[in-house]
């Protein structure tokens, strides 16, 4: 058993009287609570903050000058100090309360009387009987020879001194004094806030008003770009009908090309046909089309890294465009496609920037053209 430990069975012993006289008299601060009072409800949570802050390593020492003191103030708790263990303990069962004679022993200066009181408070705790004897000596013989009652009676005419009241007073109305100036000062302020929300209110206002103003010139702007934007829309819509006439033109007389140099393979093999009727049929060809030209032109094969996405590429017939992703380049049949590309062309606004610098080092030996815009790629495109 610790000297902290045997303290701490004392208290807890000691009434809420005892306890709170011992608080105040050791001037024990516990957060949340303004003053110490043992018939107060709340007191039943305070007794053990009381306790422990008692028994803090900041507050021992006084514990231990107090209860020295109540010692030093009565002879016969002075005659206990030096006693061997058994006369203590008789003392104990017969005359005093034990937890009385172990705080007389523990403030002592003596260590022995510090060591017999541990001892002491061990072996009978050990055996069970120290909780016992105190009931029975609480019963019996509580208040004799100098008990708790004592140590409450120590400190209580000091709790109601009449300077410390009267110093109280005079703190508390120079408190009131100083409400009273700083409730001028804040009257004063007051007004200066009242003013300044006055002032804020009218540029608020002034500030309302021009935004107002503000949303509907741009309200009106918005109908204006909107009107824009559906003759827009309207004059796209019509390009891309446009585009799409095209497109059947253009495979109708990719059909019709077909056919014309179909008839002139199947009469090229046939080997019995004379030179006149392959000159009638040549005739019959010509005469069956309004084409400039019967071979097709010759296309340029190219392949493009990045997908325009832009249909506008279908009208160039000089290139045979093949559209590859940049993630796909590493693939076998993208890579087939690339050997075999007359040209490479690399569509940089559709190309991470990360993936450029990797496919500029993979196609270093080709003959490759980047494209920032698909303007530029359109322009390059018409060029030929």
């Amino acid at each position: 058993m610790t000297e902290k430990d045997l303290w701490k069975w004392i208290l807890d012993n000691f009434s809420d009287n005892g306890v709170a006289s011992i608080g105040r008299k050791l001037g024990l601060k516990i957060p949340g609570f303004r003053q110490i009072n043992p018939q107060q409800k709340n007191f039943k949570v305070l007794r053990p903050k009381l306790i422990n802050e008692a028994l803090s390593p900041k507050n021992l020492g006084d514990l231990k000058g107090f209860f020295n003191s109540v010692a030093q103030g009565d002879e016969k708790f002075l005659e206990h100090r030096g006693k061997n263990k058994e006369e203590l303990q008789t003392l104990m069962e017969e005359e005093i309360t034990p937890s009385i004679l172990l705080s007389v022993l523990l403030s002592s200066d003596d260590e022995n009387d510090i060591n017999k009181a541990l001892e002491l408070a061990e072996q009978l705790i050990e055996e069970g009987r120290l909780d016992q004897m105190e009931k029975y000596a609480e019963d019996n013989f509580g208040d004799e020879d100098g008990s708790e009652e004592e140590v409450e009676d120590e400190s209580s005419v000091k709790d109601v001194d009449l300077k410390q009241l009267q110093q109280k007073i005079a703190a508390l109305e120079k408190k009131l004094v100083k409400s009273e100036q700083k409730n001028e000062e804040l009257k004063a302020k007051l007004i200066d806030v009242q003013n300044a929300l006055n002032s804020e209110k009218k540029l608020w206002k002034d500030e309302k008003k021009g935004l107002t103003q503000e949303i509907h010139t741009l309200k009106s702007q918005q109908g204006g770009l909107k009107s824009s934007a559906d003759a827009a829309y309207a004059e796209r819509d019509s390009m891309e009908k446009k585009m799409e006439q095209q497109k059947d033109i253009m495979k109708k007389k990719d059909e019709e090309i077909s056919r014309l140099n179909a008839i002139i393979l199947n009469y090229k093999t046939q080997k019995k046909n004379s030179p006149e009727e392959e000159s009638v049929v040549g005739e019959t060809v010509n005469a069956g089309q309004d084409q400039p030209s019967i071979q097709e032109e010759i296309r340029i094969n190219v392949a493009v890294i990045g997908d325009p996405k832009n249909s506008r590429v279908q009208r160039y017939n000089k290139f045979n465009l093949n559209i590859i992703e940049s993630s796909d380049i590493e693939d076998e049949k993208q890579k087939d496609i690339l050997e075999a590309a007359d040209q490479i062309w690399l569509l940089t606004y559709k190309i991470p920037r990360s993936v450029q610098k990797r496919l500029r080092g993979v196609l270093k030996d080709r003959d490759t053209q980047e494209f920032a815009t698909f303007i530029d790629l359109e322009k390059h495109m018409q060029k030929g």
